[in-house]
């Protein structure tokens, strides 16, 4: 089994959700839940399956959000041998309920207060919780459906204000990416995202650490070939136009990861990669301007998988999770200052000399991250 992804509202308050294998082997996959309160984990639970069908076997990717200790949803696909779903699930005061069917794979999903959440699911639809109650999924309003767009990322600083951002193919199949924002309950409609260096521009990304102030990021493809990593802001409500990040098409590294704690105060993360060398590097952006990528010392040459997760607690303090050849470690940004990657020694210990690595971390404030991550069984 793997843990999949974490949530931590407080220093001692998380949720984490994975997959594990039925026994004996090759058996189906089932998605699990595990919680820790006041700092103790408990057992891990295995999720109920959304349909009275026998052999369902989970799709092993779930998604997850938690709005305060013992309240998250979850969502992830299912299969049966004659069918494949989807499906939401909600946690209410530390019990998680009986899933819903939803009508396409669930993407991305944001959860600012109990009982309200809202998903992108595949296909270019949207779906929200009131209140406690999953409401009918709807299309993202003046999003050309045609071609396979859709939303594939979500960020709801509070109840009743989102941005979603996501891509979609033009009548000419070149791809084209939007916006759309939800004000007081009300969505407006997708906005086309203009900008960047040339065709092919994929949104992926998105941090919003206010209603009405958001970051998007992706990459583009030139034309004259390469690629390049961008962003995009929403200020006060307005979406601004695409723009390069600084010394990325230079370097030619696409980022993966994004994280704005407050306005004007973000960091992007990726990996450049020419022919066998690999470098993790971030990108940061203070007080609405960014500025060059700078390198992770430590995480050089032939570690592809360091940098796999970032979580920022607060401008200029995030801490970047992942992998190197020695075992799982972790970089740290203090004061806006990134330290090198560091291997971590207790995890070395647990693993005993066994593959690890750190799949997510979560810091819901300084200093205070926790990190889960997986090592290999003998």
């Amino acid at each position: 089994g793997s843990l999949q992804a974490l949530s931590c509202t407080s220093r001692s308050d998380c949720t984490a959700v994975g997959y594990y294998q039925d026994l004996p082997l090759p058996g189906r996959i089932r998605d699990f839940a595990v919680t820790e309160r006041r700092g103790v984990w408990g057992r891990a639970l295995s999720m109920a399956a959304p349909t009275a069908a026998r052999n369902v076997s989970f799709g092993g990717e779930p998604v997850l959000s938690c709005a305060s200790a013992g309240n998250c949803a979850a969502g992830d696909t299912y299969y049966t041998p004659s069918q494949r779903g989807a499906f939401v699930v909600s946690e209410v005061n530390g019990t998680w309920g009986r899933p819903r069917k939803v009508r396409s794979v669930p993407g991305a999903i944001s959860c600012p207060a109990p009982g309200d959440c809202t998903a992108t699911l595949g296909g270019g639809y949207l779906l929200s919780e009131v209140h406690g109650t999953w409401r009918k999924a709807f299309p993202v309003p003046g999003l050309p459906v045609l071609h396979h767009g859709q939303a594939v990322a979500i960020s709801c600083p509070s109840p009743g204000n989102c941005a979603a951002v996501g891509s979609y193919h033009d009548s000419a199949f070149a791809e084209r990416s939007f916006a759309i924002s939800q004000r007081h309950g009300i969505w407006g409609k997708a906005q086309l995202i203009r900008g960047g260096p040339g065709a092919g521009l994929a949104l992926g990304l998105l941090s919003c650490p206010s209603a009405g102030n958001c970051v998007a990021g992706g990459v583009a493809y030139p034309l004259a070939g390469g690629i390049v990593s961008f962003a995009v802001t929403e200020a006060h409500g307005r979406w601004g136009t695409a723009r390069s990040l600084p010394g990325t098409f230079k370097l030619g590294y696409g980022i993966g990861q994004l994280g704005c704690p407050a306005a004007g105060a973000c960091s992007a993360v990726g990996v450049l990669s020419t022919g066998q060398r690999l470098q993790t590097f971030v990108s940061t952006e203070k007080n609405g301007i960014w500025h060059n990528p700078q390198a992770i010392t430590g995480a050089g040459p032939g570690h592809p998988d360091f940098g796999g997760s970032l979580s920022c607690a607060a401008g200029g303090s995030c801490v970047l999770a992942g992998g190197l050849a020695g075992g799982a470690a972790a970089a740290v940004q203090v004061n806006g200052r990134w330290g090198p990657a560091r291997i971590l020694r207790g995890v070395r210990a647990v693993a005993r000399g066994r593959a690890d690595d750190i799949a997510a971390v979560s810091c819901p404030a300084r200093s205070r991250c926790t990190a889960l991550g997986s090592f290999g069984v003998p």
